[in-house]
């Protein structure tokens, strides 16, 4: 058997694998949940971010500081 067949063979066997074959809408599996996340709380998320809040966070940090040390340290 060629190598190309091979890889031929493991592809197409993983696209059955994971291929379904009963597709219905990702909407059917929501029916019934609570959203978390209200409208007032989407539109707060989505809105755009001003130049004043990237300054206000960037001076925020503590110049001998580093956000990801307390993981560093385990």
């Amino acid at each position: 058997m060629a190598e190309g067949s091979k890889g031929e063979i493991a592809v197409e066997y993983f696209r059955t694998l994971f291929t379904s074959t009963n597709p219905s809408h990702a909407t059917d599996l929501l029916i019934g949940m609570t959203p978390r996340v209200t409208e007032a709380m989407n539109k707060e998320l989505t809105k755009p971010v001003t130049s004043e809040e990237i300054r206000e966070a960037a001076f925020g940090i503590k110049s001998n500081k580093a956000p990801w040390t307390k993981w560093l340290k385990k």
